[in-house]
């Protein structure tokens, strides 16, 4: 949201969920905080989030840690492709790329890593009905068990949480998080 410099999944109109739309991401991109500046090494706070600050751009925070992941990742904005964070953290600090563009090329590149999630939720009956049950406990704003959710666990829900586990290991194990170069 404008002037929110980390998007939170205590507020669900900042965040960006799994089950997400292609419009939610769309609305939620557009109506984020996009400060122009160069963004500092932060601290990792308990839940493995970086800390925000004021000048956090949190739409450069999901270009670093979600499209950047990956080691051969690249980013087209326009008609410029990045292949490091750095570059285009610099470019959006520079002016070169500007807000509107960069954030239709984020909403683009989330819709499509998630576009096989909301596939598979569409497709397998397990996932579908383990995505109402949490609908349903999100609109009853009542907090859904670990050991609720175990309880529904399929094997490919198995492989997302060890790897989700393992993230939050790595990312527990560090104080600071550095823009890659």
């Amino acid at each position: 949201k404008e002037g929110q410099a980390k998007m939170s999944k205590s507020d669900p109109e900042s965040a960006i969920f799994m089950e997400d739309s292609a419009e939610d991401v769309e609305r939620k991109i557009k109506n984020a905080y996009f400060p122009c500046t160069a963004q500092v090494a932060k601290e990792i706070a308990d839940d493995g989030a970086p800390e925000a600050s004021a000048d956090t751009n949190p739409c450069l925070d999901y270009a670093q840690c979600i499209i950047f992941s990956h080691p051969c990742a690249t980013f087209t904005v326009g008609d410029k492709t990045f292949t490091k964070y750095a570059d285009i953290e610099a470019a959006v600090v520079n002016k070169e790329v500007g807000e509107e563009a960069f954030k239709k090329a984020l909403i683009a590149a989330i819709n499509e890593l998630l576009e096989p999630v909301r596939e598979h939720f569409r497709s397998n009956e397990k996932a579908k009905a383990l995505l109402e049950t949490i609908k349903a406990y999100k609109k009853e704003d009542m907090p859904v068990s670990y050991t609720h959710l175990r309880a529904h666990e399929t094997p490919e829900h198995l492989v997302c949480r060890l790897l989700l586990e393992k993230k939050k290991t790595t990312h527990s194990s560090r104080r600071y998080c550095f823009p890659s170069s």
